[in-house]
């Protein structure tokens, strides 16, 4: 597929990439949603926070349970966006 804002861009690619987010947070959270959107297949989270009850409304990866039960950020994310990823954790 070729796009005419971008012609070089190649999404099919994205499955090929290795991606390191460091941060799990309202910025880490929408850009593992998007590259999720694009096919993106592996994934490295680095963020050693817990859900507070504050993040659930900010970022999309939380739930309300999360912060009830003080689960680490990475855990709780991890559990959203598995699916047939290749997922690592670093907290």
């Amino acid at each position: 597929m070729q796009w005419r804002v971008l012609p070089s861009l190649q999404p099919e690619r994205m499955k090929e990439l290795r991606v390191l987010l460091l941060g799990a947070g309202t910025l880490g959270c929408g850009v593992a949603r998007a590259l999720m959107g694009w096919g993106c297949r592996r994934m490295t989270f680095v963020d050693g926070g817990k859900v507070s009850f504050s993040n659930p409304v900010r970022q999309s990866l939380f739930t309300h349970r999360d912060a009830a039960e003080g689960r680490k950020k990475v855990c709780s994310g991890l559990s959203v966006l598995w699916l047939d990823r290749e997922m690592h954790v670093w907290s």
